[in-house]
C-alpha cells in the first residue's frame, strides 16, 4: 500500500518541478507564441501589437509603415497577404543569409487588424471583388475581409482606445497613435 502512494508522490513532485521549470525558463512563452501563430488561440491586443512590430520591423521601420495611406496602395489586408506570400520568399531568395521569419495566417490576421486600427482601414474604398482576387484564396484573410469592422476585436480595441493601461503605455512607448 505504501509503494503506490510513494510512486504517486514522486510523480506529483516531478510534474510540479517540470511545470516550475517550464514557466520559469521562458519556454512557455515560446510555446504560447507558437500556439497563437497556428491560430489555436487568439492574440490579445497587446500581444498582437508586439508581434506585429517584431514581424514588420524585420524589413520596415515603424515610421515607414505609419506613412502608408490609402493613396499609397491597397488596404492592409492585401498588403500583408502579399508580404507573406510573395515579398518574404523573394527577399529570402535575394538575401539567403537574412533571417526573416514567415508570417502565418493567424499572424497575418492580427497584423492587418493592428495596422488598420493604428493607421486606418480603407477597405470600404475598394471593390470587394478586387480585394478577394488579390487575396488569392487566402481563407484566413478572406474571412477577416468579410468580418464587419466592429467585430474585429484587435482592430476595434486599438482604433477606439479600448485597451488596458498597460497596453496603452506599451503603444505610447512605441510611438503609435
Amino acid at each position: 500500500m505504501k509503494r503506490p502512494i510513494l510512486i504517486l508522490i514522486i510523480i506529483l513532485i516531478l510534474i510540479a518541478a517540470g511545470a516550475f521549470f517550464f514557466t520559469k525558463s521562458g519556454y512557455s512563452q515560446k510555446v504560447m507564441g507558437e500556439i497563437k501563430a497556428r491560430g489555436l488561440m487568439e492574440y490579445t491586443t497587446g500581444e498582437a501589437v508586439e508581434m506585429t512590430l517584431n514581424k514588420c520591423s524585420q524589413c520596415h521601420s515603424v515610421e515607414q509603415i505609419k506613412k502608408y495611406c490609402d493613396r499609397c496602395g491597397p488596404p492592409f489586408v492585401v498588403v500583408v497577404h502579399n508580404m507573406a506570400k510573395h515579398a518574404i520568399p523573394m527577399w529570402r531568395a535575394k538575401y539567403p543569409k537574412s533571417k526573416i521569419s514567415d508570417i502565418t495566417d493567424s499572424q497575418a490576421v492580427a497584423i492587418v487588424q493592428v495596422w488598420n486600427g493604428t493607421i486606418g482601414n480603407w477597405e470600404k474604398g475598394w471593390k470587394r471583388e478586387d480585394m478577394e482576387r488579390m487575396l488569392e484564396g487566402n481563407q484566413a484573410l478572406l474571412k477577416l475581409l468579410h468580418t464587419p469592422t466592429e467585430n474585429r476585436k484587435i482592430e476595434k480595441a486599438i482604433s477606439k482606445e479600448e485597451v488596458s493601461p498597460a497596453e496603452k503605455y506599451q503603444r505610447e512607448m512605441l510611438n503609435m497613435k
